[in-house]
């Protein structure tokens, strides 16, 4: 499988909705978190997510300032991106204050290529997506 270069970051809304993702293999669009104009959950769902992109599925905890991802997958259909294979994992990452936990705060968002590097995310995908 080729790996991922562009890498979404999802919010979502209970442990219900995660594990049912997990479970199905579905992309549940997020309810919860602020709704942002540049990434609005539904058109990247419908319109801009494409098909062998990365996604996360993670929550900004707003006390300690660190960003809990929770699972990672690959998007395995396009327009909508509906079906994802899922692979659980723990990850802690620090989002910069000053510019990097606003988005984490939305339902969804592109993370900057300069990010992705640096939170090593290709590494992540090459270590849970190395069978396919």
């Amino acid at each position: 499988m080729a790996q991922p270069t562009k890498y979404w970051r999802i919010n979502f809304a209970s442990i219900a909705d995660f594990d049912r993702m997990l479970a199905e293999g579905i992309l549940i669009c997020p309810t919860t978190g602020l709704r942002s104009l540049k990434y609005d959950p539904e058109d990247c769902i419908a319109r801009r997510m494409k098909k062998g992109e990365g996604i996360f599925l993670g929550k900004l905890d707003e006390d300690t300032g660190k960003a809990h991802i929770q699972a990672i997958g690959v998007i395995q259909d396009q327009k909508p991106a509906t079906t994802v294979r899922w692979k659980r994992i723990s990850k802690t990452v620090f989002p910069n204050p000053q510019g990097g936990v606003p988005p984490w705060r939305e339902r969804c968002f592109l993370f900057d290529g300069s990010r992705a590097e640096a939170y090593n995310f290709a590494a992540e995908f090459e270590l849970h997506f190395s069978d396919a």
